[in-house]
């Protein structure tokens, strides 16, 4: 959901019928629901009386249409949540639909399901709520151009700004997950103390290295030969829940855009080039210039062929994954020269 949708979206809801909230984001299910019961119950206390909330997997279909037919005690209304409703049994959808074709005015249904649909725009109609029976909100994840808007948002309530590079952490830990995102940014904000704005020592601090910067990194410790340093990266990149087939297309990717960086820079190519079609972003330039001159050609083609022999071997062998990673980096990484003295003749 854009964020301007979801402005828009508080702003025009009015407290009657069906609402099925569609979408992974419980952040936006929550401050929908938040705002139907200001609503309906007001701010004052014991707003819950005329509130059910039910869970698709711990109850059954009927329970759900029972709650809603019921005659709220005090007030004019109730209002009935039913949270993740693709849970339900296929034959149990069936009382759900004939329930909204004839509801009762006095209950307002709220139905949330975290299972985004695969087509979104438009929206395709959902299996347990007939075309035309409930007002469908989309609050799946925006997409990736409006997180600098969330994040702006989010941190406007407690008047604080962040920093670019502050931002850029965010964005690689996190991506455009707005909940996660609220929770990241909660915890800066109390972080960051009296402070007006957030910085990467602030990110740093509770986040540790971003994932490009640990893919950096790693493909660092391959062209250094730093064995050890490699399989750290590797145990990083898996605890943070990188899969190893994911990472090795992640090498081989670094690998072959450092063998068209080497050859940009061989045609004097200039660096917003480089940036544009190799996807690096100016805050890692530097380094990547770097890497790309400390490769040699045949070291390149070397790596790419290990690379490949290790996706083969993943597919044909029963080998463990991460000892198929372990192996790979092994011999992406070139032994240390020897420092020991030579022997006389």
């Amino acid at each position: 959901m854009r964020l301007q949708d979801f402005k828009k979206c508080l702003s025009s809801l009015k407290p009657t019928g069906t609402f099925l909230l569609w979408g992974n984001e419980t952040l936006l299910i929550d401050a929908i629901i938040s705002k139907l019961k200001d609503e309906m119950f007001g701010k004052r206390e014991g707003r819950s009386t005329n509130c059910v909330v039910l869970y698709a997997r711990d109850c059954r279909a009927s329970d759900v249409a029972a709650a809603a037919s019921t005659h709220p005690l005090f007030g004019d209304k109730s209002l009935v949540i039913v949270h993740n409703i693709s849970d339900f049994a296929e034959a149990e959808l069936g009382i759900i639909k004939e329930y909204l074709s004839g509801q009762t005015p006095a209950a307002v249904l709220v139905l949330t399901d975290t299972i985004s649909p695969r087509r979104r725009y438009p929206m395709p109609p959902h299996p347990a709520v007939p075309k035309g029976k409930a007002r469908v909100i989309d609050v799946s994840s925006p997409p990736s151009w409006e997180f600098d808007r969330w994040v702006d948002f989010l941190l406007s309530k407690d008047e604080k700004r962040i920093s670019p590079g502050a931002k850029e952490s965010l964005r690689d830990n996190v991506g455009n997950n707005i909940t996660t995102l609220a929770m990241e940014i909660e915890k800066l904000v109390c972080l960051s103390g009296d402070q007006k704005q957030i910085n990467e020592t602030h990110t740093k601090a509770l986040l540790g290295r971003s994932k490009s910067e640990t893919e950096f990194a790693a493909a660092e410790a391959v062209v250094s030969g730093d064995r050890t340093l490699a399989l750290t990266m590797l145990s990083d990149l898996l605890r943070e829940g990188s899969s190893v087939p994911k990472i090795t297309a992640l090498v081989r990717w670094q690998v072959e855009r450092i063998w068209r960086g080497k050859e940009m820079l061989e045609e004097s190519c200039s660096r917003a080039q480089i940036g544009r079609d190799l996807k690096v972003r100016e805050k890692y330039m530097d380094a990547f210039i770097k890497t790309a001159n400390r490769f040699r050609v045949r070291d390149l083609r070397r790596a790419l062929m290990s690379i490949m022999d290790a996706q083969r071997r993943a597919r044909s062998e029963k080998l463990d994954e991460r000892t198929i990673a372990e192996m790979l980096l092994i011999a992406l990484c070139k032994p240390p020269a020897s420092t020991r003295p030579a022997r006389p003749a």
